[in-house]
C-alpha cells in the first residue's frame, strides 16, 4: 500500500524512522508490508505498518508546507494521531500496538470486523442483532460490526438482508466491542509502560467526538471504545478541511457523508493510490483553498 509513495525522500525517510522504533517489538521491517515483499507477521504488524503509513503521509505533507492544527485517528489511526502530535515517542507507539494485539489474541475470542454500507435506518436495525456488536459509526449508515468467526457469515447476510454493501476488515480481533473484555488487564499493563510526552490528539474518535486526556485509559478505549468517527468530524469547525494520511482514502467519503460537505475533506490517494504527487496536490490545495 506504500510501494509509490516510498520514492518520495520524506515519507521513505520517516518509514526509515518507524522501522528503527518498531525494531524491538517486530521481527519483520514494517516497509516490508509496505511495499509488498511482506504480506503480514506476528499479532499488530499490520496494524504497525498501517500506523507507519499515516505517521509517514503527515510527515512528507509537513515537509510540503502543510501544518496542521489538529490530529483526529480511529482505531490505530489514533494512535498514530497521538505518536505524530506528540503525545508519545514512536518506540511507545509501536510497542504498545504489538503488545495490544499479542494481549487480545491471547485472551480473546477469534473474531474480526465487517464494514456495511446501507441506509441510516441500519443502525437501528443492528440494535436487535444478538450475533454482533456495533463497533462503530462512521457516518450515517456507514457502520463497523464486530463479530466472532463463527458469527461473523450470519451478521454478513443480515446486513446484505438490510440493503447494506458488506465486507470484511481484513483484521483477526472483534475490537472495539465486549468480546475484548478478558484482555482489558493485559492491556491496560501494555498502556501503563507508555510515557506521555504531550497533550495529544485534539479530537478523538474513541471518545465520542471529545477532546481526549492522553492517559492509559485512553489507550483502552481507543481498543475496546465503538468508533465515533461521525460525532468527531461534526465537532470540527466550519470551513475545515480534513485530510486522510491513511492508505485508502475512506474516511474521505466517511467525512463529507456525515457533515453534508460542511467539512472539505481530501485524500492523499487518486484512482490508483496514494502517491507523491497526491500529497503534492493536497500541498496546493492547502495553500490556494477553493
Amino acid at each position: 500500500m506504500g510501494r509509490s509513495l516510498l520514492a518520495d525522500r520524506s515519507f521513505a525517510d520517516s518509514i526509515a524512522q518507524c522501522d528503527e522504533a518498531a525494531r524491538p517489538s517486530f521481527a519483520q521491517p514494517l516497509r516490508a508490508f509496505l511495499d509488498g515483499t511482506a504480506e503480514d507477521g506476528e499479532p499488530g504488524y499490520r496494524s504497525a505498518a498501517l500506523a507507519a503509513f499515516c505517521i509517514a503521509s503527515a510527515a512528507a505533507l509537513n515537509d510540503r508546507g502543510v501544518r496542521a492544527d489538529g490530529w483526529l485517528g480511529c482505531s490505530i489511526g489514533e494512535i498514530a494521531a497521538l505518536a505524530i502530535a506528540g503525545a508519545m515517542s514512536l518506540e511507545d507507539a509501536f510497542a504498545f500496538i504489538a503488545a495490544q494485539a499479542r494481549a487480545i489474541a491471547q485472551v480473546a475470542p477469534r473474531g474480526t470486523l465487517l464494514f456495511a454500507l446501507g441506509e441510516p435506518a441500519l443502525e437501528d436495525a443492528a440494535r436487535y442483532w444478538t450475533d454482533a456488536h456495533l463497533a462503530g459509526v462512521y457516518a450515517p449508515g456507514l457502520l463497523l460490526f464486530a463479530a466472532t468467526d463463527a458469527d461473523i457469515d450470519r451478521v454478513m447476510a443480515r446486513a446484505q438482508a438490510e440493503g447494506a454493501v458488506a465486507q470484511r476488515v481484513p483484521v483477526p480481533t472483534p475490537v472495539h466491542s465486549p468480546l475484548i473484555d478478558p484482555a482489558q488487564t493485559l492491556v491496560a499493563a501494555a498502556a501503563e509502560a507508555v510515557r506521555w510526552q504531550g497533550p495529544g490528539v485534539l479530537l478523538s474518535a474513541a471518545a465520542g467526538g471529545k477532546i481526549a486526556a492522553a492517559d492509559a485509559g485512553h489507550l483502552w478505549r481507543v481498543v475496546r471504545a465503538a468508533i465515533r468517527f461521525d460525532r468527531a468530524i461534526q465537532a470540527a469547525a466550519p470551513g475545515t478541511i480534513a485530510i486522510d494520511i491513511g492508505p485508502s482514502g475512506a474516511l474521505t467519503s466517511a467525512a463529507r457523508r456525515a457533515t453534508n460537505g460542511r467539512v472539505r475533506a481530501l485524500a492523499i490517494g487518486g484512482a490508483r493510490g496514494p502517491d507523491a504527487a497526491g500529497l503534492d496536490r493536497i500541498a496546493g490545495q492547502c495553500r490556494h483553498p477553493a
